[in-house]
C-alpha cells in the first residue's frame, strides 16, 4: 500500500516507540510503507533534548531515525553539531561520523571523526579537546579514543598528546577529568619536579569523596634520588558548625643520600589534627548571646623534613612546632575557657626538658552590680600546669577579684573610678631530682584609682574624637612566701602613675583616616621615679588605598628606641605593595632587625607580576626572596616562579640549613586540570643566624 501526504505548512507528527515519544515538526513529511520522511526546517523533541536537521527519515518497524544535515543536538547543558546522526528509538543509541559538541556548563568543546552514544555516555574516536576558542585555539588535546560521561560529567581520553600554539608539547597514557567544578573521586593535577639533589620527582594525587561530608586525598611521591613516600588527608564536616582534617606523612630516605648528607634521621614521620567548631555544647546555650566554640591543631613529628617533603614548594621556616587547644563557653555572666599548649623545638633531639602548657583553665564572672549603685566586682580565677618529662614542674593557681566604684563627674564631662583589686597566686612544684624547692604562695591587693575623660569636637573639615586616661596605682599589702622560678611571672603590681591619650580623626564622610595612641607609665616605688617605655602607635590612611603605620616602644631607662615597626600599603585594582620593618633591641632578649616586602602588579593581556622578600638585616642574609610572573588567557593560565629560600633541616651534627634554589611552574586549563614542575638545587650552608 502506497500513501503519501504532503502539507505545505508547519505540521505535528507523534512517533512512539514503547514509552519513548518523539514529537516532530516540520514542512513536509511523506510516508511510503515503513519510511517517513520529513523535509524543511525539522524539529524533533524529545524529554529533555531538541533535534535539528534539514531533512529526517524515521523507520517505524526498525525504530530508526536518521537525521541528514546541518543536524543540531540541543540540551539545557550542551549541544552538538554534525551532518548526519542515526538514532535507535528503542534505546535511544546514536552514532555519527563526524561531530562538534559544546558543553555550556564546563565551556569545553569536542570535536572528532566519530562518535556512538547510548545513556548519556558518548565514545569518540581521533578527536580533539579544548576549551579556548574552537579556531586556532591556545591549547588542544589530541586523543585516539575518548569517553564523555554527561551523566557523571566526566571524560577520560587514551593515549592524549597536548598541543600548545598547534605543537605538541607532550603526551600521557592516559588522562582524566571533570567537567564541573565539583567534589569527585579521582585523579588530581599531578606535581612534576627536578632538584639536583633528590633527582626527579613526582607526587600524583589521588582524591576519594564517597560522601559529602568527607573526603580523602592519598598523596604518594617519588624522589628519585632521595625516596618515596605518602602523605594522606582526612577532611570532614561533622556537622554544619564544624569541620577538620587529619593528616599522616612518611618518607624513607634512600641509605646513600642518608648518609650524604649526614641527615639525624632516615625516616621522616608525622600527624597533623585540626578541628574547629561550635555549638559542642548545646545544653548550656541558654539564649541566643550564648556561644561557644573549639579550636584544635595538633602536630607531632620526628624532625623538620616532615614539613619540607609535605609539598614541593612549600618549606618550612619554623623550627618551633606549636599545637595548641583552645575551647571556651561565654555566657552572659561568665566564661570558662580551657586551653593547652605543646612544643615540639626541632632544633632539639630531645624534647623532654621543653615547658609544656598541659592545661589551662580560666573561670571569670563578667562586671557585676552590688547593691550599691555604681558598685561593681569581677571574678577570675586562672590554673596552669607548666609540665616537661625531664626537670621542673608547677601547677600554678591565679586569682583576681576586683570591686569598683565608677561616677560621672561635671555632666559627663570627666569620669572617676576607684576599685581594690585582691590577688592570689600559689605554686605547687614537682619533678626536681637533687634539689630542694619549696612551694610558694603570693597574695596582695591594692588601689586603683582612674580620672577619665571622652571628648568630641566637629570642625569644618573634620571630626576630632580625643579620649584622655590617667591611672594611679598603689600597692596595699604584700605576703610572699616559698620559692619562685625562673618561669614563673607573678603579677607583682608596683605603685605606678600612667597616661595615655588616644586620638582619631574622621572627614566629612566619616572616613577614619589618622588614629593617634600615647601612653606613658612611671613607676614611683622605691623612693623615687622609674619610667617605663613610652609607647605610641600612629596610624594615617591616606585613602582606602593607601595605609602607613608605626608602632614605637622607646625606654627612656636605656636612652633608646626598644622597638619600633613601620609598615606601608597600598592596594588598587592594578597594583599591590606593602614594605614592612621590625627593629627591636630589648636587653636579654634576642635582637631582630628584619625587612620584609611584597608586591604584584596587573599588566595588559592578562600579564601580573609580583614578588617577594624576607630579609634579616641583623646577621646580613636573605631568608627567602621570590619573583613570579602570572598570565590569565581565560581558557588557561599559568604561572612561573623563580624562589630562593633558607631551609633547616636535622642532621646528625645539629640542626643546620640548605639554601634552595628553585623554578617553579604552574599551568591550569580552564576546566580540565593542569600540572606544576618544579626544578631546584639545594647546598647545605650555615644559616649565618646568631641569637646575640
Amino acid at each position: 500500500m502506497y500513501k503519501k501526504l504532503f502539507i505545505s505548512t508547519i505540521i505535528l507528527t507523534s512517533l512512539y516507540s514503547s514509552s519513548l515519544p518523539y514529537t516532530m515538526y516540520a514542512v513536509s513529511v511523506e510516508s511510503v510503507g515503513d519510511i517517513v520522511s520529513a523535509d524543511g526546517g525539522v524539529i524533533i523533541y524529545h524529554k529533555n533534548k531538541v533535534y535539528k536537521a534539514n531533512r529526517a527519515v524515521y523507520n517505524t518497524k526498525k525504530k530508526v531515525l536518521e537525521l541528514f544535515g546541518n543536524v543540531k543536538v540541543i540540551t539545557n547543558k550542551s549541544s552538538s553539531i554534525t551532518d548526519y546522526l542515526k538514532v535507535n528509538v528503542k534505546d535511544s543509541k546514536s552514532h555519527t561520523n563526524k561531530f562538534f559538541i559544546y558543553d555550556g556548563n564546563s565551556k569545553i568543546w569536542l570535536r572528532g571523526s566519530s562518535y556512538k552514544s547510548k545513556n548519556g555516555i558518548y565514545r569518540v574516536k581521533n578527536s580533539e579537546i579544548s576549551s579556548c576558542k574552537v579556531k586556532n585555539p591556545d591549547w588542544k588535546i589530541l586523543f585516539a579514543k575518548g569517553k564523555y560521561n554527561k551523566n557523571i560529567e566526566f571524560v577520560t581520553l587514551s593515549r592524549p598528546t597536548f598541543y600548545f600554539k598547534q605543537k605538541p608539547v607532550f603526551a600521557l597514557p592516559w588522562f582524566g577529568f571533570s567537567t564541573v567544578k565539583k567534589r569527585k573521586t579521582g585523579l588530581l593535577r599531578p606535581r612534576f619536579g627536578i632538584n639536583a639533589d633528590s633527582g626527579f620527582i613526582y607526587k600524583q594525587p589521588y582524591f576519594y569523596a564517597p560522601y559529602r561530608n568527607w573526603d580523602i586525598e592519598f598523596t604518594p611521591q617519588i624522589r628519585t634520588n632521595r625516596g618515596i613516600g605518602l602523605y594522606s588527608s582526612l577532611n570532614f564536616a561533622d556537622s554544619k558548625f564544624s569541620k577538620g582534617s587529619l593528616t599522616l606523612g612518611y618518607f624513607k630516605e634512600k641509605s646513600s643520600f642518608f648518609k650524604e648528607k649526614n641527615l639525624r634521621n632516615k625516616e621522616h614521620h608525622g600527624l597533623d589534627f585540626y578541628y574547629e567548631g561550635s555549638h559542642f555544647l548545646p545544653s548550656f546555650l541558654k539564649s541566643s548571646d550564648d556561644e561557644d566554640g573549639l579550636y584544635i591543631k595538633f602536630e607531632t613529628l620526628n624532625d623538620i623534613d616532615y614539613e619540607n617533603l609535605k609539598d614541593v614548594n612549600i618549606k618550612s621556616y619554623n623550627k618551633l612546632v606549636t599545637s595548641r587547644l583552645n575551647s571556651y563557653l561565654k555566657r552572659k555572666s561568665d566564661y570558662f575557657g580551657l586551653y593547652a599548649k605543646y612544643f615540639i623545638d626541632t632544633d632539639k633531639v630531645s624534647n623532654s626538658d621543653t615547658m609544656q602548657e598541659l592545661p589551662s583553665f580560666q573561670y571569670h564572672i563578667f562586671t557585676k552590680n552590688i547593691a550599691i549603685k555604681n558598685l561593681t566586682y569581677s571574678f577570675d580565677y586562672k590554673f596552669k600546669n607548666n609540665y616537661r618529662r625531664e626537670g621542673l614542674n608547677a601547677a600554678w593557681q591565679e586569682i583576681n577579684f576586683p570591686i569598683k566604684f565608677d561616677i560621672s563627674l561635671l555632666d559627663d564631662f570627666l569620669n572617676f573610678s576607684f576599685s581594690e583589686n585582691l590577688y592570689y597566686s600559689k605554686i605547687n612544684y614537682s619533678k626536681l631530682a637533687g634539689k630542694n624547692i619549696d612551694n610558694a604562695v603570693y597574695f596582695s591587693n591594692y588601689h586603683k584609682f582612674v580620672l577619665s575623660s571622652d571628648l568630641t569636637k566637629k570642625y569644618d573639615n573634620f571630626l576630632h574624637n580625643i579620649q584622655l586616661q590617667t591611672t594611679l596605682q598603689v600597692p596595699s599589702f604584700e605576703h610572699k612566701s616559698g620559692d619562685f622560678a625562673d618561669f614563673i611571672d607573678i603579677n607583682k603590681e608596683r605603685k605606678n602613675l600612667n597616661f595615655s591619650i588616644n586620638q582619631y580623626f574622621y572627614d566629612k564622610n566619616g572616613f577614619d583616616f589618622l588614629t593617634l595612641r600615647s601612653s606613658q607609665i612611671i613607676y614611683l616605688d622605691k623612693g623615687k621615679k622609674e619610667y617605663g617605655d613610652i609607647l605610641n602607635d600612629i596610624y594615617y590612611k591616606y585613602s582606602n588605598k593607601l595605609s602607613i603605620s608605626e608602632n614605637t616602644s622607646y625606654s627612656k631607662k636605656f636612652s633608646k628606641i626598644k622597638k619600633i615597626q613601620t609598615s606601608i600599603n597600598y592596594k588598587d585594582d592594578v597594583y599591590k605593595f606593602r614594605l614592612s620593618h621590625t627593629h627591636k633591641n630589648v636587653p636579654n632578649e634576642k635582637k631582630v632587625n628584619y625587612l620584609t616586602t611584597d608586591f604584584s602588579t596587573n599588566l595588559n593581556a592578562g600579564f601580573k607580576i609580583g614578588g617577594e622578600l624576607n630579609y634579616d638585616i641583623k646577621n646580613a642574609f636573605t631568608r627567602d626572596w621570590s619573583l613570579w610572573l602570572y598570565r590569565d588567557k581565560k581558557c588557561w593560565n599559568y604561572k612561573i616562579t623563580y624562589k630562593e629560600s633558607l631551609i633547616p633541616i636535622a642532621t646528625s651534627g645539629g640542626a643546620k640549613a640548605y639554601k634552595n634554589k628553585g623554578i617553579y611552574f604552574l599551568v591550569n586549563f580552564a576546566n580540565i586540570g593542569g600540572i606544576s614542575y618544579e626544578y631546584a638545587k639545594d647546598n647545605i650552608v650555615d644559616s649565618g643566624v646568631s641569637d646575640e
